[in-house]
């Protein structure tokens, strides 16, 4: 059972990610994000100007549908040569609603369920095309347990 802290407005900086993206028809399962994942840590040791030691799951190019790109990156100060598998985005500062999730990640569709409702008790509308998971050292990828915090941008 997946446990919730709230939700709080932080100011993000820009940031270029760098990383394998797939894309989804209908909602993401957890397993394929995990294959993903897999795939993305075999090529990450080939990513060049890595800004820090988080990771990011940006969500992009969503529908109605529940259709979208899903980019398993981490940050870079810049865009060097990259393995074809390998693509960029920019992110600009933006401000964003922050909710993070607790528990095994295979709760985390309903973490964001739960953000996007928060989102609507608190007035605030999704602003931008691009929401992301930000993984740090309170989550365990051997495991799936722990902290996720998830981005989304806020007018």
């Amino acid at each position: 059972m997946a446990a919730e802290k709230g939700l709080r407005i932080e100011q993000g900086h820009a940031m270029t990610l760098v990383g394998l993206s797939h894309h989804y028809a209908g909602e993401m399962g957890v397993d394929a994000g995990s294959e993903q994942w897999s795939e993305f840590m075999s090529l990450e040791g080939k990513i060049a100007s890595r800004k820090d030691d988080l990771f990011y799951g940006a969500c992009l190019n969503g529908d109605s549908k529940g259709n979208m790109d899903y980019l398993c990156a981490v940050e870079v100060t810049k865009v060097n040569d990259l393995p074809a598998e390998l693509t960029s985005i920019q992110m600009p500062a933006r401000k964003y609603a922050v909710f993070t999730h607790t528990g095994n990640i295979s709760g985390i569709q309903q973490s964001w369920k739960r953000l996007f409702g928060l989102l609507r008790e608190a007035k605030l509308r999704e602003e931008g095309d691009v929401s992301f998971e930000r993984y740090d050292s309170r989550f365990d990828p051997e495991t799936g347990d722990g902290d996720v915090e998830i981005w989304v941008p806020v007018g």
